[in-house]
């Protein structure tokens, strides 16, 4: 039997307003409509991909098995799909934040979406988007690195947290502040003190806790200087209690006088609370040098003053995501599922895991389910939330991560669990630095995959049977991930044998030709590989013909900090070499400023375009890159490019725009050519270049007679 793609009915908690224009249908109609969505399950509720209240993973090992924790999908194996939208609110015509509105009193139509798109789920993903929205495109900085941790950081060990990180060579982008950054009463909170809200004392706050942070301004200056990005925790819930600074300015506002000492409610709906809210607390945060805002709300859906079918999670992320960022800047919020059409906000909070094994597991099928309903900017905890994360499970969540929408290590408030790879043993923390800074490596890959995502529907992370649904196989493969349009990864999520040091995994390797991300090693699909590997070791497959784009790291520790927020003008094309000869496969990747709203307008990005072609013997290797096209404020005038041919024999020679490259062991000299046996890999340094350019290589292959690939199975 096929596996699940969840399509079950969705309940009150799952159902979002409706943003486009209502299509009704009259009763009469929905009497022969069918009354339930056909579902072709093989496994139980835990499949699905939301949670009730947006708090999807929360403190759970396991998957869930509540029921509740699920949303729609857009299409099925049976090939339809329906979304019943008629009890939803509607959004009015207001030019600031679209905001809430009932339909109208007694209304007996239905507002139904069908999908029937057969098995052409790419179709149906495009088509969504088309109706409820684009996928939100986050910043580029966002695809970079994130270090999160809950506990009481001071702004100076906060920058020697990120000194750390140079010293260790590993890159950093986006720091997280969590919520100890205002003041707190954990003391009085334990021992059951409530605020006026009803809420544990301090666990909500908008007052800087000076003794952590004396001069938050500076702090963030600071940040800014080193090229990071920052957010803060926010626990909305409380409102704003009276020990706040911030809360006679703002009771005056909303009406109430100070004297009273009367809190001022959370009133979510109400635009003049948040209006006040942004203009006297939010803001001002902004001004100091916050970059976004980490949405952390935890009191479920069902809260006071919210009208009929508006739920708190939902309504926080479409506000947030209109008035937290300045309008010249993209929308960004980090927030947890709120329902279908909360793929516009990005990005996700899945919530807080237990490290275990089978929360990582669970976790992989759980990213690719989203993208069924456009979802595809999930970031999870890696190394889990609430334990301390062992080693070796560490370490294959890390190998996870470089493949995830969002790379984000996260843990709870104790001194035994940390998330600082350095304090690993030295073996664990050799693999996860390497694992890290390949992450920071595959940016331009990532941030291309990504647009795409924001035009087409199509989440950079999903199940293979949305690109192989006529496959069978694709259905039954779980683990297995697409990433992008051209590799497909195996995350490892079991322990080795303690006895080998090896894992045992069953691969199915779709149509195509496939070549180890890796060693080079060629493959033909479709077939299953049983294979075991080490530590070391990740199934990664790109397909043959395809050139993926990297950053090349630079040498210089501090140029690692914020380099995904900085556009590329070093690039590594990762080729692995076509099957047939005389086949020109391309490769377009884009780039723009990394925050502007106007990213698609004219003069606010540019393509690069890199093609590769095998000649009829397969003895000789073209591989064009054409001039840049486009341009943004800011771009680079100059490209360099390392072209590194994975499968491939060492070279007779090489030319570059028909002048000789130089063999040069390692690349020793600037600009050359060398080979390394380990991975087969071809690797070409070139001289930089004026962006207009084109470059031509030409690489005669030292191949023996007879020999076509260099490994094939």
């Amino acid at each position: 039997m096929h596996q699940a793609i969840s399509t079950s009915k969705p309940t009150e908690e799952e159902e979002t307003a409706d943003q486009a224009t209502s299509t009704s249908k009259s009763t009469e109609e929905k009497e022969t409509a069918p009354k339930e969505v056909p579902v072709v399950e093989a496994k139980p509720a835990e499949e699905s991909i939301s949670g009730e209240g947006g708090d999807n993973l929360d403190f759970f090992s396991t998957p869930l098995l509540d029921g509740q924790h699920r949303s729609p999908s857009l299409y099925s194996p049976s090939g339809w799909s329906l979304i019943d939208d008629s009890t939803r609110p509607l959004f009015d015509q207001c030019p600031d934040v679209p905001w809430a509105a009932q339909r109208p009193e007694g209304s007996s139509s239905v507002d139904w979406y069908f999908f029937g798109y057969g098995l052409a789920f790419r179709d149906a993903l495009r088509d969504y988007t088309r109706v409820a929205g684009k996928i939100g495109l986050p910043p580029r900085f966002a695809f970079g690195v994130w270090f999160s941790r809950y506990w009481a950081f001071s702004e100076q060990e906060y920058k020697d947290l990120v000194l750390e990180h140079r010293m260790h060579n590993i890159p950093l982008d986006v720091l997280v502040v969590d919520m100890d950054w205002h003041t707190t009463f954990y003391k009085d909170a334990g021992a059951g003190v409530k605020d006026q809200a009803g809420q544990d004392i301090g666990w909500s706050g908008h007052t800087w806790d000076r003794n952590l942070f004396p001069n938050p301004k500076e702090f963030f200056d600071w940040t800014k200087a080193q090229g990071l990005r920052t957010t803060l925790n926010l626990h909305p819930a409380s409102g704003m209690q009276p020990h706040e600074e911030k809360y006679t300015e703002m009771a005056i506002a909303m009406g109430i006088d100070p004297a009273t000492k009367k809190y001022v409610p959370c009133e979510l709906e109400n635009k003049k609370f948040m209006q006040n809210w942004f203009d006297i607390v939010l803001n001002p945060l902004i001004g100091t040098g916050v970059d976004f805002f980490w949405l952390d709300w935890q009191q479920g859906e069902s809260w006071e003053g919210m009208s009929p079918g508006v739920h708190p999670t939902f309504w926080l992320n479409h506000v947030f995501n209109y008035k937290s960022r300045p309008s010249e800047l993209r929308p960004m919020i980090f927030h947890r599922w709120g329902g279908l059409g909360n793929h516009r906000y990005q990005i996700g909070f899945s919530g807080d895991v237990v490290a275990s094994w089978k929360s990582l597991q669970f976790q992989t099928y759980f990213t690719a389910n989203a993208a069924n309903v456009a979802y595809g900017f999930w970031s999870h905890d890696i190394g889990g939330h609430i334990n301390p994360c062992p080693p070796e499970l560490y370490t294959r969540w890390i190998q996870w991560g470089i493949f995830s929408p969002i790379f984000r290590t996260h843990c709870t408030k104790a001194p035994e669990n940390d998330r600082r790879v350095w304090e690993y043993p030295a073996y664990y923390f050799s693999l996860m630095r390497s694992a890290i800074r390949l992450r920071a490596a595959m940016v331009p890959y990532i941030y291309s995959a990504s647009r795409f995502a924001h035009e087409s529907g199509v989440s950079i992370v999903r199940h293979l049977y949305v690109d192989y649904p006529a496959e069978s196989e694709a259905y039954n493969c779980p683990g297995q991930l697409m990433f992008g349009e051209d590799l497909m990864v195996a995350p490892i999520t079991v322990a080795c044998n303690p006895d080998t040091g090896l894992a045992k995994m069953s691969i199915w390797l779709p149509p195509g030709d496939w070549i180890d991300f890796f060693t080079g090693h060629r493959y033909k699909g479709p077939q299953t590989l049983v294979r075991s590997y080490t530590l070391e070791e990740m199934p990664v497959f790109a397909k043959a013909g395809c050139i993926i784009p990297q950053n090349q790291l630079p040498d210089q520790m501090s140029k690692l900090t914020g380099i995904s927020d900085r556009s590329s003008s070093a690039f590594r094309l990762l080729t692995f070499l076509p099957t047939r000869a005389n086949e020109r496969l391309e490769t377009t990747w884009t780039d723009d400023d990394g925050d502007s709203a106007s990213f698609s307008a004219e003069g606010r990005f540019v393509s690069n375009s890199a093609s590769v072609v095998l000649s009829d013997d397969q003895g000789k290797v073209s591989i064009t890159i054409a001039p840049q096209t486009g341009s943004f404020p800011g771009q680079p005038t100059e490209r360099s490019f390392e072209i590194h041919l994975r499968g491939s024999w060492p070279a007779a020679s090489v030319t570059v725009n028909g002048e000789n490259l130089p063999y040069s062991p390692e690349n020793a000299a600037q600009p050359s050519w060398c080979y390394d046996g380990r991975s087969l890999t071809l690797m070409l340094s070139l001289s930089a270049l004026p962006v207009a350019a084109a470059v031509t290589v030409e690489v005669t292959l030292q191949r023996p007679d007879g020999c076509m690939t260099a490994s094939a199975a």
